[in-house]
C-alpha cells in the first residue's frame, strides 16, 4: 500500500472517531436534558430542608449571610439580628420547588443575554445563592439570572438559571426571589404607638426637663408651667412621635455609637412605659476635593435610639421587648425634633407674612397706605 494510501486511511479514521466522539457527547446532553426537563432542580431538597444552617447570597462581591440558630435565622451583616421568617422559608421552598422547564445555551458567551454569568463579575446581572447544612456540606447551588414575563400574574415565575460549574442553562418554573442586600432581609418596622395613645411624655435634654400631658385631643406642655406661646403643631408631633417609626441601621446595645443627646420616656393610656435612650452620631466632614451636588442637601446627624419597655400590660411589653431587648437602632434624624425637643423647638413663630407696622398690605416702607376700594351701595 502506498504511504499517501495509508494516511489518507489514517485521517479518515481519526475523523469518523473524532465525529463519533462529538455525536456521542451531544447526545449524552440531549438524553440528560431531556431527562431533566420537567424535573426538579433539587430532587433531594425538600427532604434536607430541615438541615438547613446556612444561606449565602452573593451578587457582583457583595454577599449576605443567613444564619440558623434553633428556630430563628439571622442575618449575619447586621450582627445576627432576625430575618424576616416568612421570607427565609419562601426562598428554601422556592428552591425546593423549582422546576426545569427548557434548556437554554450552554455557551459561555451568551450566559449574559440571560443573566447567568458569573456573578462575582462588577456588572453582573446574576445571583448565586447557596444553602448549606452544619458541617458546611451544600444542600442546594444555583446561579440566578434573569426572569422572563408571564401572560397572567398568577403563574409561577419564569427564570434563567445555571448550576455553578455546568456549562447547560435552564428556564426553570416556580417563585424565587434572591435579594443580595442585607436590608432587605429584616423587619425595619418598630413599633407604632398612636398618637390618642399618648397619655404624658417626658424629657430630659442637658439641663432641660420638659414634660407633656394629653389634655382631650391636644397635647401640651405642663412643666415647665411658665414658657412662651407654643407651636400646637410643634407640640403635636410630640404626641405622635412614636407612630410609624422605622430604622435604617441597627447594631447590638452596647455598641450603640454617638454621644447622649436625651432621654425620653412615654407613657401610654392602657399601661406601656417605654424608655428611649438618644444619641446622635455628627455628620460626616467633608472630604477634601469631593464635589457635592448644587441641590444635593448637606448631610445631617445621625439619630439611634435603644427602647425598653415596661408597665401594666404585660402582654404588649413583652411583644416589644422581644423586638428592642439588645439592640440599637439608628432612626431618621428628623424624628429628632418630636422625641427629643428643645423649648426653642416648641415656641410659636412670628408670622411670615402681613402689613409692616403702621401700613396696610400692599404698602411699601415710606409710602402712606394704599386706599382699600369704596364699598359698594
Amino acid at each position: 500500500m502506498k504511504p499517501r494510501t495509508v494516511l489518507v486511511l489514517v485521517v479518515l479514521a481519526v475523523l469518523s472517531l473524532a465525529g463519533g466522539w462529538y455525536l456521542d457527547i451531544h447526545s449524552r446532553q440531549a438524553e440528560t436534558s431531556s431527562l431533566a426537563a420537567g424535573q426538579p432542580a433539587f430532587p433531594d431538597l425538600a427532604a434536607t430542608l430541615a438541615s438547613a444552617a446556612r444561606i449565602e447570597i452573593s451578587h457582583q462581591g457583595s454577599t449576605v449571610t443567613l444564619t440558623r440558630h434553633d428556630d430563628r435565622w439571622q442575618v449575619t451583616q447586621r450582627a445576627d439580628y432576625p430575618a424576616i421568617p416568612a421570607r427565609v422559608h419562601a426562598l428554601l421552598a422556592g428552591l425546593a420547588g423549582l422546576h426545569l422547564a427548557e434548556p437554554r445555551t450552554a455557551d459561555p458567551s451568551f450566559y449574559d443575554k440571560l443573566g447567568v454569568e458569573d456573578p462575582a463579575r462588577p456588572a453582573a446581572a446574576s445571583s448565586l445563592v447557596r444553602v448549606l447544612d452544619a458541617a458546611g456540606k451544600p444542600l442546594a447551588a444555583l446561579i440566578v439570572g434573569q426572569k422572563r414575563p408571564q401572560s397572567q400574574p398568577d403563574l409561577p415565575d419564569l427564570i434563567y438559571v445555571r448550576r455553578p460549574g455546568e456549562a447547560q442553562s435552564w428556564l426553570a418554573e416556580g417563585r424565587l426571589d434572591v435579594d443580595a442586600d442585607p436590608q432587605s432581609w429584616i423587619d425595619h418596622d418598630l413599633f407604632n404607638i398612636a398618637h390618642d395613645r399618648v397619655a404624658t411624655v417626658t424629657v430630659t435634654r442637658g439641663d432641660q426637663h420638659l414634660v407633656f400631658a394629653r389634655k382631650g385631643d391636644a397635647m401640651t406642655l405642663s412643666e415647665p408651667a411658665e414658657h412662651p406661646p407654643l407651636e400646637q403643631g410643634a407640640l403635636e408631633q410630640v404626641g405622635r412621635a412614636l407612630e410609624f417609626v422605622s430604622f435604617s441601621d441597627v447594631r447590638p446595645r452596647a455598641q450603640m455609637p454617638g454621644d447622649a443627646l436625651a432621654t425620653t420616656v412615654v407613657t401610654t393610656t392602657d399601661g406601656v412605659t417605654l424608655t428611649l435612650a438618644l444619641n446622635t452620631v455628627p455628620p460626616p466632614k467633608p472630604v477634601p476635593g469631593e464635589k457635592r451636588a448644587e441641590d444635593a442637601p448637606p448631610p445631617s446627624a445621625a439619630l439611634w435610639i435603644n427602647a425598653t419597655a415596661s408597665g401594666s400590660n404585660s402582654a404588649e411589653v413583652d411583644r416589644l421587648n422581644r423586638v428592642l431587648s439588645g439592640w440599637a437602632y439608628q432612626v431618621g434624624a428628623w424624628k429628632e425634633s418630636g422625641l427629643a425637643p428643645t423649648l426653642d423647638d416648641l415656641k410659636a413663630r412670628p408670622a411670615p407674612h402681613g402689613p409692616p407696622p403702621g401700613g396696610s398690605p400692599g404698602a411699601l416702607p415710606g409710602q402712606p397706605p394704599m386706599p382699600l376700594p369704596a364699598a359698594r351701595p
